[in-house]
């Protein structure tokens, strides 16, 4: 069986690269495109400072909203339940841009900033913090902060580092501008937009919370500068009209075929770019002080060991060496938070050390259509090794908060705190955990329809960052050894594979048709 599916994986690779040359040559025919890239490198400590803007009095907690995987022709119903939010973060896919061009993405984002709700919120935010941009030495308003994942960088599992002939043609210079003009903060005295010169969206923020209580806020670009999967995801080429929409369900069952037979750990594409890399250890080890809590923004899964969808595991060398940094960096406080899957996910240990949080799906999820809900069904249950008992997940449409509470110093937890405190003790040291007290947290999933909590998780302290590089857990989230693919998955993938095969030929006939 191993033998004839490993075949169906040659096949699957011979058969994607031929759509890659198909498809691309027929670009022209389904979608304009033109383009380039560029820019220049990072800063020193953080991009941005942050402090509460004295009307708003400095608490003990801080609630920050995140989602991401927004259309904003869809009903914008989740930024009615925000109120409570200090600020909101956009975890990718802020908006999907219907062409390939720069004016779909345009459009997209002329949609988005004419809904009241929206500027509501971003509006009210902004004003609850004083903030400085470091690099261009002023003056900025922010509460919310991005960044980009693959559709409102252009393309469907795409990455500017990808040799496609499509990713040639996408305008990715120009697409970064103008979602820097309407995500990025701007310089309040000139209207400049800061960071414009950056070939990318990452950036970092540090929020001066209260007396020794600093929150820095690394958003990663996993798109700019992103290689080739193991296997060349056909899902790039899901805009095309009528047959588009098989090619997001090839590419997850060539992604796990690649997974489970080897084929992933061999890749060595980049994700970050050196650049980005350099960045990135600058920012989490210039700010690894016992009162500094880092939260890490990737658009998309870190820690999944489902092979299914876009994740760093796809990408094991990038993978080990953000683990290796988070440990290597001595952060005390750290979590990760995530989107792009259209379903909201936890990722703990046994001690219940939150990791990962993935929230997406604000106006759309997995289960929209008989086969996605089938599908998404299956695969969410199907791939949980890098879940504890104790996580869950929501495949509906959601948001999420997360409210972080410092104790005073001197002032005693509540009972179940204290509690919960001790029972995670024993175990957190096998884990790899440890170190200094920080914020305990409380996160809430929150239904984008009606604002209802559908599931709140609470958390008595964050990981520290020798979590992230224990051997033991990367071996629990699949990051070292993939489970094995269950034979009813691999059937399905199979029968994928086929259907891929069929795709070169319904491109060239589409692409006969429009000559």
């Amino acid at each position: 069986m191993r033998t004839t599916v490993k075949a169906a994986v040659l096949v699957a690779r011979a058969v994607t690269v031929a759509s890659v040359l198909v498809l691309g040559g027929a670009v022209p025919c389904f979608a304009a495109a033109a383009g380039g890239g560029g820019g220049e490198g990072g800063t020193v400590g953080t991009d941005y400072e942050c402090e509460r803007a004295s009307g708003d009095v400095a608490r003990d907690e801080m609630v920050i909203g995140f989602g991401s995987c927004n259309k904003p022709d869809f009903p914008q119903t989740a930024w009615q339940w925000m109120d409570d939010t200090d600020l909101f973060l956009f975890n990718g896919d802020v908006v999907y841009s219907a062409t390939i061009g720069v004016d779909g993405l345009e459009k997209a984002f002329d949609s988005l900033d004419a809904g009241p709700a929206y500027q509501r919120v971003k509006q009210a935010k902004a004003s609850k913090w004083h903030c400085r941009a470091v690099a261009d030495n002023c003056e900025v308003h922010q509460g919310i902060w991005s960044t980009w994942d693959d559709h409102d960088f252009g393309i469907n599992d795409g990455g500017g580092g990808e040799p496609l002939p499509i990713i040639k043609d996408l305008q990715v210079e120009e697409r970064l501008r103008v979602f820097k003009e309407h995500m990025h903060p701007r310089c309040t005295d000139t209207s400049r937009v800061t960071l414009s010169s950056r070939n990318g969206t990452y950036h970092s923020t540090k929020l001066h919370v209260g007396d020794k209580r600093d929150v820095v806020i690394s958003l990663l670009d996993t798109r700019t500068h992103r290689q080739l999967h193991a296997i060349p995801s056909l899902g790039t080429f899901s805009f095309i009209p009528l047959i588009g929409k098989l090619f997001p369900i090839t590419a997850g069952a060539t992604r796990m075929l690649a997974a489970n037979l080897g084929w992933g750990n061999t890749n060595r594409g980049a994700m970050l770019g050196e650049e980005q890399w350099r960045w990135l250890e600058n920012t989490l080890c210039s700010n690894n002080d016992d009162d500094t809590t880092h939260i890490i923004v990737s658009s998309i899964q870190v820690l999944t060991s489902n092979p299914l969808v876009e994740s760093w595991g796809h990408f094991p060398t990038e993978l080990q060496r953000l683990l290796s940094l988070l440990d290597t960096c001595n952060l005390k406080h750290a979590i990760i938070v995530s989107g792009d899957v259209h379903f909201t996910e936890f990722t703990s240990l046994p001690s219940g050390q939150l990791v990962e949080v993935t929230s997406s799906g604000m106006t759309h999820d997995c289960t929209g259509g008989v086969l996605p809900r089938a599908l998404c069904s299956l695969a969410i249950s199907t791939f949980g090794h890098h879940r504890s008992k104790q996580d869950t997940f929501h495949p509906r449409r959601a948001f999420a908060k997360m409210r972080l509470h410092w104790r005073r110093d001197g002032a005693g937890g509540d009972t179940d705190t204290a509690q919960a405190e001790g029972n995670a003790r024993a175990t957190r040291d096998a884990d790899g955990g440890g170190g200094a007290r920080g914020p305990s947290a409380v996160v809430e999933v929150i239904a984008s329809e009606d604002g209802q909590v559908v599931h709140t998780r609470r958390v008595v302290s964050l990981a520290s960052g020798r979590v992230y590089g224990n051997e033991a857990n990367q071996q629990r989230w699949g990051v070292i050894h993939r489970p094995p693919v269950p034979l009813h998955m691999l059937m399905v993938s199979v029968a994928a594979v086929v259907l891929a095969a069929a795709l070169p030929l319904l491109a060239w006939c589409c692409k006969r048709k429009s000559h």
